[in-house]
């Protein structure tokens, strides 16, 4: 009698990655009552990832990993309503599968987590002076910042040297506050003073390549 078998290995993958495309859409609802849905682009940005990855079979490893998202400025020149909308960044966990079908070193992979922490850097500060001792002035910022859920796939390549090259698309969720305080003086006298708020849900989409070693252990 005589069986087959498979040597049991775990890796861990280092990659870099770069976005070809990207775009943050917004879902906002205002306390006074507007609702809007608005979509931004970003400049390209970067981030970098480790992976733990566990042979299960000839085509199967499974594992989990972490990726830093540095943050990225929104293009310029764009018209928008939004208020999510300067640097983005983001810190997603996540486990991931990853089959090889063929022995040729050729793999696809899924990628399911959470972020753990994003943030959206926008704090403004407006004056206007309109004469005759009028001012008018407006702070707004961006805040309260929560995690939701990550997704990602990718396509990609192993090279017996140890060289990883891959596209990958994915979706980074959360959600913040936007806040505006607005003041009114007349000679130096607060005279009239407003608040508003909007709740967001906010998810960016990526489109980009990885490149990494893949270190055996």
């Amino acid at each position: 009698m005589s069986c087959i078998g498979f040597a049991s290995a775990s890796e861990i993958n280092v990659k870099l990655g770069a976005d070809l495309v990207n775009a943050l859409y917004s879902d906002e609802k205002h306390s006074s009552g507007v609702e809007q849905s608005v979509s931004e682009r970003y400049k390209a940005g970067f981030s970098v990832s480790g992976e733990y990855l566990y042979l299960v079979s000839n085509v199967l490893k499974v594992g989990g990993g972490i990726e830093y998202l540095f943050a990225r400025e929104k293009q310029e020149g764009q018209l928008s309503f939004s208020f999510g909308s300067r640097d983005y960044s983001a810190l997603p966990v996540f486990i991931t599968l990853q089959l090889n079908p063929v022995e040729n070193g050729f793999f696809i992979k899924g990628n399911f987590g959470y972020v753990a922490s994003f943030g959206i850097d926008y704090k403004t500060f407006f004056r206007m002076d309109m004469g005759s001792g009028d001012v008018f002035e407006t702070y707004e910022e961006i805040s309260d910042e929560k995690g939701g859920i990550y997704y990602g796939l990718a396509v990609g390549y192993e090279f017996s040297a140890g060289l990883i090259i891959e596209t990958s698309f994915d979706c980074y969720n959360g959600k913040s506050t936007y806040k505006q305080s607005n003041f009114e003086y007349s000679n130096d006298v607060l005279v009239q003073q407003s608040k508003h708020k909007a709740d967001i849900d906010n998810s960016f989409y990526r489109a980009g390549i990885k490149i990494g070693y893949k270190f055996k252990l």
